[in-house]
């Protein structure tokens, strides 16, 4: 019964007070070494010590294990509008998931991830299950010193954890549809690709696996991907509960500072505070990157330090004391390695295929003026300016690049109550954690170079096929300029998902479409390019963009890569210290914590459309200023936990 009621009360406030429901392409935590909670329980009466004449400390080992709820909402922040939740499934209650399936699944739906960005079959289908779960197992030393012997007054703080940090995707693929059916010559390649070459799951494409296209070079996911490793697959089901995993030093923090009021019954404080990176940086090589530190940011700052006592007994066994300590730092420019997505095609975009294209004269491939594109001569053809150079690429792969990363301020605030019997101490308490929102310092951006070779490919064709250029009936492939600037992770424009209709292998509804001519032997005849390799179709000749829309270094969706946070934590603590002792005391408590991570209701469309951080300023060149980029709107991305610890040390 008791652990049903604390089951609610810690589900009622997490739906009250806070959870992640922002959308950004990785999970940022906050820092295992900012925790001034963790630091200052149980040493009421063993710092800050007034009138000791010499030198005095205290230093103690803190083990704490955390473990984060909530997981429904980290796949959320992860996946975006993508994800929705249900009731029950393969993960248990209010699971989170998302669909995928191919062009030519039956019952696709609007909000399904698009199977053929995946080389998955064309009628392939599945629900993907995400439940993760970051957990840490650290061991903290702590280190404080009175420096009464050198002036009155003075301290000096010291501490650094060892961190074992474990993070878990959780992911669950479950099957409805393994599919039958490969891809027809011309959309991939010049060749049909049997369903033998393609993928078998969603999570092979996330590991990098990549379909066998011939004549193609289909290039595997490399960025915002899975490691390597799974535990287990079946015909209908893959399961991937491989955890990542790190161990490393977080942040070192050190501060000196004096307390300039004080007595028996309280003091005030103020120090300098820094912080040296020790960390592991962010690096969106993987999609959900175990993080140990602040990212490694150095750090910079100031501490506020207090305490009174509130109550004391008349035999002077008993005390309360209110104590107010606040932490705040500036964290300094770091080289991170960050993945974006595209503003117009937004959540998860980066997981979509963009063509590599080069000069198209070698083909002579052109279109004709058509209804649809009044522009130009009635009867005229316009050349391609580009064609398809046979390399296709997830955009994350090449959406991705070091950036200077920066955070303008970190707040650590805790606002305790202690009651002190004898030996006895009582820690309980409230703690605040927030960051500015991250900005993006002056870059030299050529992702996309000139920006004319790279194109969203969506469901276009890529090839046609020579309609008189034949040898006993072989159609001689041509490749094409088509592209698809509107496609999204969800559909191309051929086949946008909701509409149930044979599949219109003809590009109709590429870019600036227009039919296509060619000539697979490099001549001038305009012969008229058709989209199947068996013979000349009335009405299947095929389309062509004229010209194609480049992806440029200014479609780069900043705002999903940045991050902030906030959480507010509840959290108590019951020690005891051995004071009979002579030089050394010694002291040994347990204390616990429920930590809540604050939601945001969004983020303004001058930040979504990156007007407001300089995005439009990225050419290939001009050095894009993006420190502007600073509006506190933008998405929050720390996660809920709990946690336990065990406190023990000596003063002396």
């Amino acid at each position: 019964m008791q652990h049903k009621i604390m089951h609610k009360i810690i589900s009622i406030s997490s739906m009250l007070l806070i959870s992640i429901t922002n959308y950004t392409t990785d999970v940022r935590i906050r820092s295992q070494s900012v925790d001034s909670a963790r630091q200052l329980s149980g040493l009421n009466n063993h710092i800050n010590l007034y009138n000791m004449g010499d030198m005095y400390g205290a230093f103690s080992v803190t083990p704490e294990y955390t473990r984060s709820f909530q997981s429904s909402k980290i796949a959320k922040s992860l996946f975006g509008s993508a994800i929705s939740f249900g009731k029950k499934g393969c993960n248990g209650k209010n699971s989170a998931s998302f669909r995928v399936s191919g062009s030519q699944a039956t019952n696709r739906q609007v909000g399904d991830l698009l199977a053929d960005y995946f080389g998955l079959p064309l009628d392939y289908q599945s629900t993907v299950y995400v439940k993760p779960v970051i957990q840490n197992f650290l061991v903290d030393f702590d280190l404080y010193l009175g420096l009464d012997n050198l002036f009155c007054g003075l301290w000096f703080k010291a501490h650094a954890p060892i961190v074992y940090a474990r993070w878990k995707l959780g992911l669950n693929e479950q099957k409805s549809n393994a599919g039958t059916l490969g891809y027809p010559a011309g959309y991939f390649g010049p060749s049909a690709v049997p369903v033998n070459n393609l993928n078998t799951s969603f999570i092979s494409y996330l590991q990098g696996n990549a379909p066998t296209v011939s004549g193609i070079d289909f290039q595997p996911l490399k960025n915002s991907k899975l490691s390597s490793v799974k535990c287990a697959s079946n015909k209908n089901a893959t399961f991937y509960k491989h955890s990542n995993h790190t161990t490393r030093l977080s942040d070192i923090r050190m501060s000196l500072g004096y307390n300039f009021a004080q007595n028996e019954d309280y003091h005030v404080g103020l120090g300098i505070l820094a912080a040296a990176p020790t960390g592991n940086r962010v690096n969106d090589e993987l999609l959900f990157q175990p993080m140990v530190g602040n990212g490694h940011h150095w750090e910079f700052g100031g501490q506020f330090t207090s305490h009174c006592t509130a109550w004391r007994s008349c035999d002077n066994t008993q005390n309360i004391e209110l104590s107010l300590d606040v932490d705040v730092t500036h964290l300094f420019a770091t080289s991170q390695f960050r993945v974006f997505d595209l503003i117009a095609a937004d959540d998860n975009s980066r997981y979509m295929l963009a063509l590599t294209m080069k000069n198209a004269a070698n083909s002579n491939l052109e279109g004709n003026t058509i209804a649809s594109f009044p522009t130009g001569p009635a009867s005229g053809y316009f050349a391609a300016s580009s064609q398809f150079n046979n390399i296709i690429t997830p955009l994350a792969n090449i959406a991705a690049q070091k950036v200077k990363v920066s955070q303008p301020y970190q707040v650590d605030l805790t606002a305790m109550v202690t009651y002190n019997r004898c030996g006895l101490t009582w820690n309980t308490g409230y703690n605040f954690w927030m960051t500015g929102a991250e900005k993006f310092g002056k870059q030299c951006v050529s992702t996309f170079g000139n920006e004319t070779t790279y194109a969203l490919k969506g469901d276009a064709y890529v090839y046609g096929f020579d309609n008189r250029n034949s040898t006993a009936g072989l159609y001689n492939p041509v490749a094409l300029s088509a592209s698809q600037d509107n496609a999204t992770i969800c559909s191309g424009n051929n086949y946008p998902a909701g509409t149930f209709t044979p599949f219109p292998s003809t590009n109709t509804n590429i870019d600036n479409a227009r039919f296509a001519y060619g000539d697979s032997t490099g001549g001038t005849a305009n012969n008229a390019l058709v989209n199947v390799t068996s013979g000349a179709v009335a009405g299947n000749q095929t389309h062509t963009s004229i010209q194609p829309i480049f992806i440029a270094d200014s479609d780069l969706n900043l705002t999903t890569a940045r991050s902030k946070g906030l959480s507010h934590k509840l959290f108590t603590y019951v020690g005891y210290s051995w004071k009979n002792c002579d030089c050394y005391i010694p002291y040994f408590g347990i204390g616990g914590k429920a930590e809540f991570a604050g939601k945001v209701k969004g983020y303004p469309s001058s930040c979504a459309n990156n007007s407001a951080c300089g995005a439009a300023n990225y050419t290939s060149a001009v050095c894009g200023d993006l420190s502007s980029c600073s509006d506190n709107k933008c998405r929050r991305t720390n996660i809920s936990e709990w946690g336990l610890w065990l406190k023990g040390g000596f003063s002396f």
